[in-house]
């Protein structure tokens, strides 16, 4: 089910709103290298594919024909991104990252846990990070088997976070999530102006549709930063979910989980790849 999406209003950081964009600005906090080139901002079917090309095999990363791959066979993990970002790095609430066995392709998959915490604003971050490149059209594919989220907790993770910069936009997210009690797969626009102000224009998320039962289930993400499409498994959602949209420059991308709840969470992915156009 495609809820349509509520346009929100632009406005100065302040408050709650401000310090929630902050923390999500920080997971993908760059500037950008190249001055953005303004275009007409227009989109046409042939800009923005329906992703089904990435659903065939799941391909090792010795035979990529991607932008960038991983298959999470390769240790230390995160060898092959720019970074890898764990917040906290300690204590009792510090997420765990790690390759475990059974792999959907052997031998090896990630598998990342989030731990519950004692309130709804603690932020436990494990996320993967790389520069993609230029290009107008994003497309990212993973394999994710969700061994929680808690069905009976509130719960909002970042999976994937697409990010670039763009005219009067210093930085801009896209963002592939899970949350709600019980959980739906959804997708948030945030956006940063040059001129300091903030914006979350469909008001936090779009609802995809309710996440199904636990089990790896292959994903396809595709952005041109005006709208998305999405496929989970063998639901496909339409290519006209319009976002506020931008012209990307400078893209990079955030892979793991950012939980903003308390709710304790797992899951493993396998077979990353993004291809910028």
């Amino acid at each position: 089910m495609l809820v349509a999406m509520t346009t929100g209003v632009r406005a100065i950081a302040a408050g709650a709103l401000g310090a929630t964009l902050a923390a999500c600005q920080a997971l993908l906090d760059f500037k950008p290298s190249i001055e953005p080139t303004a275009t007409d901002g227009s989109v046409t079917d042939a800009t923005l594919e329906d992703g089904s090309a990435a659903s065939d095999a799941h391909r090792e990363v010795a035979t990529c024909n991607a932008t960038f791959c991983d298959d999470f066979d390769e240790s230390p993990i995160g060898a092959r991104w720019d970074s890898t970002n764990i917040d906290p790095d300690g204590g009792l609430f510090r997420p765990v990252i790690e390759l475990v066995d059974g792999g959907l392709s052997p031998p090896y998959a990630m598998r990342i846990a989030i731990p519950g915490a004692t309130t709804a604003t603690t932020y436990r971050i494990a996320l993967l990070e790389r520069r993609l490149g230029e290009g107008r059209v994003v497309t990212c594919a993973f394999d994710l088997f969700i061994e929680s989220p808690t069905l009976n907790a509130p719960q909002h993770i970042d999976i994937l976070t697409l990010a670039a910069a763009g005219p009067d936009v210093t930085l801009g997210q896209v963002h592939f999530a899970i949350e709600g009690d019980p959980p739906f797969v959804t997708v948030r626009e945030d956006l940063w102006y040059g001129d300091g102000g903030e914006e979350t224009p469909k008001l936090d998320t779009v609802k995809v549709l309710q996440l199904p039962s636990p089990g790896w289930n292959r994903i396809e993400f595709q952005t041109d930063f005006y709208r998305f499409s999405l496929r989970y498994g063998p639901t496909a959602i339409a290519t006209d979910s319009r976002l506020r949209g931008f012209d990307p420059t400078n893209i990079r991308v955030a892979f793991g989980m950012a939980s903003y709840r308390a709710a304790a969470s797992a899951a493993r992915f396998d077979n990353f790849e993004c291809t910028v156009q």
